[in-house]
């Protein structure tokens, strides 16, 4: 019996290395193909940093900032689940970054829009649903390690989708590419902006949803801790003009809001809303791949500019 038990174990042992050796190596081979997420998870950050939501992860380019500005931006935006403010996006920041001393030339820039800093009045307080949500899944409890194992774990990543061939990736520098064939675009996009903004309009966010003390405390938090490390800038990512006017419907006094805890952080708050309609989007919300460059070349000017009056 003893003996049966000590070789079920060692069989045991051996299956659990070959799987977790499969895993690394697909990790490994197909990292920024794993999922939107998993390379964001892979490493620690010491320079400039992107933070927001889908917007920002699909829409500003790190590398365009990098050519422009010329610091090491990464992007580590999420979605509006994952990233809207609060604890857990908080934890994971403090975890990801590696700053130990404030920097001049280390720049964050925090993307903000009004779904953002809502919570659905339904679902009950933002804080006690957030912190019992998400909190397990984006703190310092994370291993920020390549391969990471308890990622692909911790998320149920199936080892097909390790070696499946996927067109959307996380590249070199934190952003999600979608890339998107023109005439698809074009002979799509009509019907698709109307479905998202008809979705945006049904949402909790929109139909149940109030200005949350709670994230505005934590995008308070960010600001300050990022301060402490480098420059801040506040950024509004440009949408369509019918997404701009579903969002003044949602908050019209949005911006006030901003402009006034930019003002008392003495940070510069670079709302570029009114250029929307001004870059291509593939639905109504999140940029075209193919205006990405255009838009973040446009944005490191306006730092770049800022940063020359200061």
């Amino acid at each position: 019996m003893r003996k049966f038990l000590v070789k079920s174990l060692v069989y045991l042992l051996i299956c659990s290395l070959v799987i977790i050796s499969i895993y690394a190596y697909g990790a490994l081979k197909n990292e920024p193909y794993v999922d939107a997420f998993y390379r964001r998870f892979t490493r620690h950050h010491n320079g400039s940093i992107v933070l927001g939501t889908s917007r920002a992860a699909q829409g500003i380019e790190p590398s365009i900032l990098n050519n422009v500005v010329g610091e090491d931006f990464y992007n580590f935006s999420f979605t509006m689940k994952q990233s809207s403010f609060e604890k857990s996006y908080f934890e994971a920041l403090k975890a990801f970054t590696e700053w130990t001393a404030y920097d001049s030339s280390r720049v964050t820039i925090i993307s903000v829009d009004p779904w953002s800093i809502r919570e659905v009045k339904s679902e009950g307080s933002a804080e006690e649903r957030v912190n019992k949500e998400y909190l397990a899944s984006y703190t310092s409890q994370w291993s920020y390690f390549r391969p990471n194992i308890k990622y692909l774990l911790k998320e149920k990543v199936h080892l097909s989708r390790l070696f499946a061939d996927r067109d959307r990736y996380v590249n070199d520098f934190g952003r999600y590419v979608i890339p998107f064939d023109t005439n698809y675009l074009i002979k799509n996009y009509t019907k698709r902006a109307k479905e998202v903004l008809e979705l945006y309009s049904q949402r909790p966010r929109f139909v149940d949803s109030e200005v949350s003390d709670y994230r505005l405390n934590y995008l308070n938090e960010i600001i300050d801790y990022c301060k402490e490390y480098g420059k801040v800038f506040l950024v509004r990512i440009p949408v369509t003009k019918e997404m701009y006017a579903l969002e003044n419907k949602l908050q019209y006094d949005f911006d006030d809001l901003i402009t006034k805890i930019s003002e008392e952080k003495g940070i510069p708050y670079i709302n570029l809303i009114n250029l929307s309609g001004n870059y291509q989007t593939v639905d109504g919300n999140h940029l075209w791949n193919g205006e990405v460059p255009r838009f973040s070349k446009d944005l490191a000017s306006y730092i770049q500019s800022i940063n020359g009056k200061r």
